[in-house]
């Protein structure tokens, strides 16, 4: 220290000058070189990388992303059914070949749209970029491998159900736009008749492009009853039978091979996710949906075709925030620590009804194999899968959530759908909201709002 004082002591100021600037000019280089050598990073892809255009000018790259570990390919029932590049990993088994998550429609690349780089399992690289630098392009691609390769995680839900009711056709040689998953109790029957005959008849419209399929476990046996105290009229095997009567009846059925029950409606829901990645791919959206849910679908396919043009991948619903999990063990949404140590769940939207794109669907049904489910199924599928594999929530506020709407079709014209309506009052609100000389202007409608309070809503000619 002393010695460099007594340097810096006999230094003139233009040579001490001299010395600043050479040091500067040295950092400046050095930071240069770095620059211009370095690795490109995943999420500095230049944009013309990332070509969704599907010409044949450009080659698809495929690379294996960290939850999704090259596993074996779809279910038996899926083969032909799923485009190659959709495949699906099933429990168990080892495959070489690299998985990407869309579909192979107008959006096939989720890097450009996952807020998370890390996540993104494809990127395209025209043939004029690779034949102008061939060696630095590969050295990236190698780069960005091994950063997607780091992370390996074990299947630990193969949810590998058999089929006991299926209707594998229900979207062979259609032009399919929205396919609507409606999770049911078998002994419901009047409920899902009401969905038929009213919201559902758009289903049977081959102009609407649209897929209606009740889901279900199978039927409760006395031994299940009676370890959980659920009282019935009807026998295992009456149910059993009045549901192959009724899929015979409307072939709209569709049951996997887990107990029915309300603690495993977050199974139901990855049986619709599943059932829409391996069977209708093609599709545009997904919508799940109670069955004692009105919905405008008309409505709906607004809002879904304006956000499709703001983003290709996300779900659609009433967004819940800060919710906390239920540690009572007699309450009905119960959530044990075992399943759930979190205080807070992440955001998610209500699981009265919600809409999706099916490449977001798709994305859900994969996560599903490496995150156990847990009793709340809004929360698991819209929240916990879809924070994991970086699906955008979207808020809507014309989907009610938990929220009563009053049966009224006039109030039902500003809204997406309506919870916990009795068949009678979804046949009500339908008939009047394709009413055309129903008159809705100046009326007072009474409407359920937070804290079970009614409220008189002044009505407008003017709707949402």
């Amino acid at each position: 220290m002393d010695k460099t004082k007594r340097y810096l002591n006999g230094v003139s100021p233009a040579k001490f000058q001299r010395i600043i600037i050479i040091l500067a000019l040295s950092v400046v280089l050095v930071v240069y070189i770095g620059i211009k050598h370095r690795h490109l990073e995943p999420a500095s892809v230049p944009s013309k990388l990332l070509d969704r255009s599907g010409s044949s000018r450009y080659l698809h790259l495929q690379i294996d992303g960290p939850g999704l570990p090259p596993v074996a390919a779809v279910a038996p029932e899926a083969a032909g059914k799923i485009a190659p590049e959709a495949q699906i990993p099933a429990a168990g088994g080892a495959s070489n070949s690299p998985h990407v998550l869309e579909t192979g429609r107008s959006f096939s690349n989720s890097m450009a749209t996952s807020s998370d780089s890390s996540t993104s399992d494809s990127f395209i690289i025209s043939e004029e970029e690779q034949l102008r630098n061939p060696s630095d392009l590969t050295s990236v691609f190698k780069k960005f491998q091994e950063r997607m390769g780091i992370m390996e995680r074990p299947v630990v839900n193969r949810h590998d159900f058999s089929y006991i009711l299926n209707v594998p056709g229900a979207c062979e040689d259609k032009d399919v736009e929205l396919v609507i998953g409606v999770p049911s109790r078998i002994q419901s029957f009047d409920q899902r008749q009401s969905v038929r005959e009213t919201w559902g008849q758009v289903a049977r419209n081959a102009t609407e492009k649209t897929v209606l399929l009740f889901f279900f476990g199978k039927a409760q046996d006395e031994k299940f009853r009676k370890r959980h105290q659920n009282e019935s009229k009807w026998k295992a095997k009456e149910l059993q039978e009045r549901l192959l009567n009724e899929s015979k009846t409307y072939g709209d059925i569709v049951q996997e091979d887990f107990m029915d029950s309300y603690r495993n409606l977050s199974l139901k829901s990855v049986a619709i996710v599943r059932w829409i990645s391996v069977f209708c791919p093609e599709s545009n959206f997904a919508l799940k949906a109670d069955d004692d849910m009105y919905i405008n679908i008309p409505l709906l396919m607004k809002s879904l075709r304006t956000q499709l043009r703001q983003q290709p991948i996300f779900i659609m619903g009433m967004l819940q925030k800060y919710s906390k999990p239920y540690r009572y063990v007699t309450h009905k949404w119960f959530v044990p620590y075992s399943q759930y140590n979190s205080s807070i769940y992440p955001e998610y939207v209500s699981g009265t009804a919600y809409s999706m794109t099916t490449t977001a669907a798709l994305r859900l049904y994969v996560e599903s194999f490496y995150v156990r489910p847990i009793n709340m199924e809004d929360t698991y599928i819209t929240g916990i899968l879809a924070r994991s594999a970086t699906v955008p929530r979207i808020h809507e506020p014309k989907f009610s959530g938990h929220k009563k709407v009053q049966a009224s079709g006039c109030l039902y014209r500003s809204k997406i759908c309506g919870h916990d309506n009795s068949p009678k009052e979804m046949k009500l609100i339908h008939m009047e909201l394709y009413d055309m000389n129903l008159d809705c202007g100046a009326q007072l409608i009474p409407c359920q709002t937070e804290g079970n309070r009614f409220e008189l809503l002044w009505m407008n000619k003017t709707y949402g």
